[in-house]
């Protein structure tokens, strides 16, 4: 089990992660459709969030971890949630941090 501080770490370094995927000038790196520019992101979102995780005897629960947290940063980079909050990267990625160590405590 980890402890407090890990856990805030382990959140605020996804945060960072989260935050510069998410960045606007990484969506004009491919001149796609909205959906496939969010499909790729999410790609190398979860290709990232699974080589930061680090050396783990049990990988299904690392795939696991990594599986949930690409699908919160999915659902986080859809058209309807940036306009919801305004197109703001700083709210999405604090609403990212939250729910994820919300999730970690549950």
């Amino acid at each position: 089990m980890s402890t407090f501080k890990q856990k805030i770490s382990i959140s605020a370094g996804s945060g960072l992660l989260f935050f510069i995927v998410n960045l606007p000038f990484t969506y004009k790196l491919f001149s796609l459709s909205t959906t496939y520019n969010i499909l790729i992101q999410t790609i190398i979102f979860f290709i990232a969030t699974y080589l930061t995780m680090g050396y783990s005897e049990n990988v299904p629960i690392k795939v696991g971890r990594t599986l949930i947290a690409s699908v919160l940063f999915l659902l986080l980079s859809t058209p309807f949630i940036n306009k919801l909050l305004n197109n703001n990267l700083l709210i999405r990625t604090a609403v990212y941090i939250a729910i994820l160590t919300l999730m970690m405590y549950s």
